[in-house]
């Protein structure tokens, strides 16, 4: 990105092909920019993000599965009984939650191709996670517990699932951070 008086003036393709501009938008995480993945002279045009000033990342679980016990619509929310406790977790202690807010999207509800009642279905679970996946957090036995965790507070709150390993991809902070570099996922 050359610059001129602090201000971008365009960018320089690999090939050496410049391209002016008034403006240059980045449709990526800025910390990628202040890290200096996209060249030493991009980095100096937005301010170092540190690792404590991140947003939260994500556990995720795309599966085929029968969900059992609790009338599932297409977006539901499993809030966790302590939420001041989770936040506490995942932000103070950069820990994985005791018991997660877990949000679960039915994919196929309210489509013309909707499952019959009792059929497998397509579902993703999400529960927040704090950003750790650079130093490679968590690990996979703290990824292991919180599936166990977040399982257990879905039972709790009336919804039976089972997730088939052969039928599951489970996303992790490292698998997000490798994905979006500089994120720590």
């Amino acid at each position: 990105l050359p610059q001129r008086g602090g201000r971008v003036t365009g960018v320089t393709l690999a090939d050496g092909e410049h391209l002016a501009a008034d403006a240059v938008l980045l449709n990526g995480d800025s910390a990628a920019l202040s890290a200096g993945l996209f060249g030493a002279d991009a980095s100096r045009a937005v301010d170092v993000q540190r690792p404590q000033d991140r947003s939260i990342s994500a556990l995720t679980w795309a599966t085929l599965t029968q969900p059992a016990g609790f009338p599932l619509a297409r977006h539901t929310v499993f809030f966790s009984p302590d939420y001041a406790r989770e936040w506490h977790e995942l932000s103070d202690c950069s820990l994985l939650p005791t018991v997660p807010t877990v949000y679960v999207c039915a994919q196929d509800r309210s489509t013309p191709e909707a499952p019959a009642a009792g059929a497998p279905e397509r579902l993703l679970l999400l529960v927040n996670a704090p950003a750790l996946g650079d130093l490679a957090r968590p690990s996979l036995a703290e990824v292991d517990a919180c599936q166990e965790r977040t399982l257990q507070h879905l039972r709790d709150c009336g919804l039976t699932l089972s997730l088939n390993p052969t039928q599951t991809v489970r996303t992790t902070p490292v698998e997000f951070h490798a994905r979006y570099p500089a994120t720590g996922g």
